[in-house]
């Protein structure tokens, strides 16, 4: 299933003025370099299992909260969002050891 903004509405505007710059490039990396659980993960340069816990616990508050607070509509946009940077992860992750294999 695949969910595509309409144009014109106040969701589709308003990540169009966030995440994308001005070329239409999203801007993730800029977006979670300035997080500040990233910056307190990363002062020290090492990601201990305690870090990966708590920082799933704020993803699963989130979560929470979008499903308390969203519409429907909203929900099934954050569902296709999250599914569908897990399949790019995944398919980068699966390239990247074939890329290794390769070798």
């Amino acid at each position: 299933m695949s969910c595509v903004l309409p144009e014109k509405t106040e969701i589709y505007i308003l990540l169009t003025v966030m995440l994308f710059d001005k070329e239409g490039v999203l801007r993730i990396d800029e977006a979670i370099m300035k997080r500040p659980t990233f910056l307190k993960i990363m002062e020290d340069n090492v990601v201990t299992d305690e870090e990966i816990f708590e920082q799933s616990r704020v993803v699963l508050d989130l979560l929470q909260k979008a499903e308390k607070e969203f519409s429907p509509s909203q929900l099934q946009i954050v569902e296709d969002l999250l599914a569908e940077t897990g399949v790019l992860f995944a398919i980068s992750r699966i390239r990247g050891m074939a890329k290794t294999e390769e070798v």
